[in-house]
């Protein structure tokens, strides 16, 4: 019997199209559902990322396949792919104004993962972006918008061996690290005070901001993420609020970068 997971992703295409080889379908499938749906989940809601997983799948192997000629190049393909649907759903979930998604500046997911994947080429613009969303962009976002942002899109992606550290933290805030960790222990001790008086005073955003990411960053599993309706019951707003928050606060970043990218093309 043929050991199909020795074929390239091309030739598993390649059999498949031909004759509709479900074992070749099956290999490929195997092989990149991790990717798939990792991008997926990074931007959806758990339920509906497995939902779409398998229309990309159903989509690629019924029609888009038939018109892959990019051999070699099948990750960045589906790539581009999951990108597509990650912003049909959008535009089906979000308010009409807001259509445009970091998935277009290929910048998903936390800002330090591109470095690390990085070849040498892209490296130095890499650099130069990240560093302007971490400077310029994200610590001037309103304080609601700045606390689901980057619980979304940092505090998401850290692991027990890849976590936020204290300078980021800071940085991503435009604090100073002393400053950081002054307001996270503020946030601590108000904890500690509303656990014994709960008609004590609330804690201001800033601090709590620091207090959740931080601590949202530091679980040692991926299921011991805050949820949408935690959160809201830490800042004390519905949650649909904070969905629109967010929803404004990746406008402003994709749109910030739309601008850098073009500056850096006219230069």
């Amino acid at each position: 019997m043929e050991n199909y997971r020795i074929l390239s992703d091309g030739e598993l295409i390649q059999r498949y199209v031909a004759g509709c080889d479900n074992r070749a379908a099956e290999v490929l499938i195997n092989r990149h559902s991790q990717f798939v749906f990792g991008r997926l989940r990074a931007k959806l809601p758990y339920h509906d990322a497995q939902d779409y997983e398998q229309n990309i799948w159903q989509r690629l192997f019924n029609t888009s396949l038939k018109n892959y000629t990019e051999d070699g190049r099948f990750k960045h393909f589906l790539s581009k792919v999951v990108s597509t649907e990650i912003k049909h759903y959008w535009k089906k979930s979000a308010p009409n104004d807001i259509v445009v998604s970091l998935q277009e500046f290929d910048v998903e997911g936390s800002l330090w993962v591109k470095l690390k994947e990085a070849n040498p080429e892209e490296l130095q613009v890499n650099r130069d972006t990240l560093a302007f969303l971490a400077t310029e962009v994200i610590p001037n976002l309103p304080p609601l918008k700045r606390l689901v942002w980057l619980l979304r899109n940092e505090a998401e992606f850290a692991t027990v061996d890849s976590t936020i550290t204290w300078e980021t933290l800071a940085q991503l805030n435009g604090l100073s690290v002393e400053i950081t960790w002054q307001k996270f222990e503020a946030a601590r001790a108000q904890l500690l005070l509303r656990y014994r008086d709960p008609t004590a005073a609330d804690i201001d955003t800033e601090s709590l901001l620091i207090y959740l990411v931080w601590t949202h960053s530091q679980r040692p599993v991926h299921q011991g993420r805050y949820t949408l309706k935690e959160i809201s019951v830490w800042v004390g707003v519905p949650e649909s609020t904070l969905k629109e928050r967010y929803y404004s606060a990746e406008k402003i970043v994709a749109g910030a970068l739309a601008n850098f990218d073009k500056q850096g093309d006219s230069q």
